[in-house]
């Protein structure tokens, strides 16, 4: 088990994970880090992506959700075309509170 107090930090490739019911991830995690939606693949300036990958329609940044504080990355990958949006990798440093 975790110890109690320690930071929690759960790692995933998509955010619906977070809807599954009951959830993989019974318990909450302090920071969840998911993997590219490639910002939709396809940008319009100033409009919401018209696909995403993920019911959540998370497609980049970070979100507070009730189960916890969430990144969500575009990713890196280039093998696939992308129009108005760009591939990213996340650097953060984590500091203890």
């Amino acid at each position: 088990g975790v110890p109690e107090g320690a930071a929690k930090i759960a790692l995933a490739h998509n955010p619906d994970i977070l809807l599954y019911d009951p959830p993989p991830y019974k318990y909450r995690a302090d920071l969840w880090l998911f993997g590219h939606t490639h910002g939709g693949q396809v940008r319009i300036p100033f409009r919401e992506p018209p696909f995403l990958p993920t019911k959540l329609r998370l497609d980049r940044g970070m979100f507070e959700m009730p189960q916890g504080k969430v990144i969500v990355t575009q990713g890196a990958g280039r093998l696939k075309p992308r129009f108005f949006t760009y591939p990213e990798i996340v650097f953060f440093k984590l500091v203890p509170e």
